[in-house]
Parts: structure tokens; C-alpha cells; sequence
């Protein structure tokens, strides 16, 4: 009987042992776990500035200081996917996020050619190389740390609060008003062609290949606006998506706007390929 006992014993240590070896991470080559469950929790949610990266060697890279505003950022969405915007594009993709591992990736954006001094190959790059993170209390708020593949180093990222309007100029200088697209970077619109954006409540609409729309933010000579529409692919005239794409990541990043009679402007980080002329209609 009591060899029996010691058996049954044996089998229940053996089948739990199997069980939580089940239940351990498995890391691929890189350091990153590959048998997340799918769950996502709710630390990561949300919109985040990333302020830069301190590597393990000494090096640093600054992303985004009082002169570079909200060039390159991420939105964790409740449903286990990302979207963001670089100076340039716009990107999207899947995440998991579990006890503090967190993998992104793989990311898929717009192909919009980057100005020189652009760090976007540099962020998606540390992006696929996510291990974990931690938030803490940092100067600006919500302080995320994600920790690169191999200890690296910490990319640092703070949260966006700016879905609330941001200490800023009255957004009726545009409200009820429509601008048709007259010039985009060295490409002058024929005049049958009719892209335009209009401006009313605090909300901008936009129309090229796809109608987007959301809330506008203005601060001194700058606008942002993270738009949403919907998700049509244009053939012709072969620059319409990338005018779209790159007047939807332009206003995600905060673009440059002037406004002189019944011309608007708006200028992207790289002037010679992001700047779009408009005439009031």
C-alpha cells in the first residue's frame, strides 16, 4: 500500500514538474520570448513619446527634445496592436505584453523616403529588439523603459498626454474653413483635382484617396492631429498615397503652419519633401 501511495506521488510530481516547464518562456536567439500568451495588460496602453535611448556602452540617442516634439511614437491598443508615426511614416503591427515581457513587432509602415538625419531605421530597429520593460515616475509623468535584447540598452519613452490640448492658441484661426491642396512638396495639383482638408469644432477632415478626421491641437506656429479614416489604396495619380501618407504622419509628428490671406502651410520635418500649400475655397 504504501509503495502504491509513493508511486501516485511520484506521477502527481512528475505530471506538475511537466506542467510548469509548460508554462516557462521559451527565448529565442535574441534574448526575446517567444510563447507570450496573448493576454495584454494594461501598463503599456496607450500613447508614448519616445524621448530616446541610453545604451549599456555610454552612447545615448536623443529623439525628441523641446526643439523635435512628438517625431516618433508608439499607441499600444487594447486588442494587442500598435500604430505610430516617425518623422516620416506611419506604422502599425502586433505586440504582447505579459509580467513585464514585452515583444513588438513585426513593423509594417508607409515607405515614404526619410530626410538625412532621420532616426527611423534606428527605431524600428530597436523596436523588433524588445525584451521588457518597466514604467516609473519620471519628470514628465509616465515614464516607459523598454530594455533591448542582450541588457544593450533602455529605450525611454513618456506618455502622451496631448489628446488634451496643449496650453495653445485658439483653434478657431482655422475653424470653418476649407483648403484645397495646391502644392505637394515640388508637385503643383491640377485644379480638377480636388484633395482638401476642412476645419470646424476643433476637428480636422481630410480628403485625398482616403477621408480622415480627428481632433486638432494648435501651440504658436505648430498643429498636430492624430487622424483616422478610411483604408482605400489609390493607384493613380501614382504620388497620391504617398502625399496622403506623408500629410497623415507630418500632422502626427506636429507640422509647421502658416497662414497668410487665403494660403495655408504646413511643413513636415523635411521641407523639401514634406510641405503642402493650400488656398482657401
Amino acid at each position: 500500500m504504501k509503495k502504491f501511495i509513493v508511486a501516485i506521488v511520484i506521477i502527481i510530481l512528475v505530471v506538475l514538474g511537466f506542467y510548469l516547464l509548460k508554462k516557462q518562456p521559451k527565448f529565442g536567439p535574441n534574448g526575446r520570448v517567444n510563447n507570450l500568451p496573448s493576454q495584454t495588460q494594461n501598463l503599456v496602453l496607450g500613447r508614448w513619446i519616445w524621448r530616446g535611448t541610453d545604451f549599456t556602452d555610454g552612447r545615448k540617442i536623443v529623439a525628441s527634445d523641446n526643439t523635435k516634439i512628438r517625431i516618433y511614437t508608439i499607441e499600444f491598443k487594447e486588442n494587442n496592436l500598435f500604430t505610430g508615426n516617425t518623422d516620416c511614416n506611419s506604422f502599425q503591427g502586433a505586440y504582447t505584453s505579459v509580467d513585464g515581457v514585452l515583444n513588438i513587432g513585426p513593423v509594417a509602415s508607409t515607405k515614404v523616403a526619410c530626410g538625412e538625419g532621420s532616426l527611423e531605421s534606428e527605431f524600428f530597429k530597436e523596436l523588433s529588439e524588445t525584451t521588457s520593460y518597466t514604467i516609473v515616475e519620471g519628470q514628465m509623468g509616465d515614464e516607459l523603459r523598454i530594455k533591448l535584447w542582450n541588457n544593450s540598452g533602455t529605450m525611454i519613452f513618456y506618455k502622451d498626454n496631448l489628446n488634451v490640448p496643449f496650453g495653445s492658441v485658439s483653434s478657431t484661426l482655422l475653424d470653418n474653413a476649407t483648403y484645397r491642396v495646391k502644392k505637394y512638396s515640388s508637385i503643383t495639383l491640377p485644379i480638377g483635382k480636388d484633395y482638401h482638408l476642412s476645419f470646424k469644432d476643433s476637428s480636422i477632415t481630410a480628403n485625398f484617396c482616403n477621408v480622415m478626421d480627428g481632433p486638432y491641437i494648435l501651440q504658436e506656429d505648430n498643429i498636430q492631429a492624430n487622424l483616422r479614416g478610411t483604408d482605400r489604396l489609390c493607384n493613380e495619380p501614382k504620388y497620391l498615397m504617398e502625399m496622403e501618407n506623408s500629410f497623415s504622419a507630418i500632422l502626427a509628428a506636429g507640422a509647421k503652419f502658416s497662414l497668410e490671406n487665403s494660403t495655408l502651410t504646413l511643413t513636415g520635418n523635411d521641407p523639401e519633401k514634406t510641405t503642402f500649400v493650400f488656398e482657401k475655397i
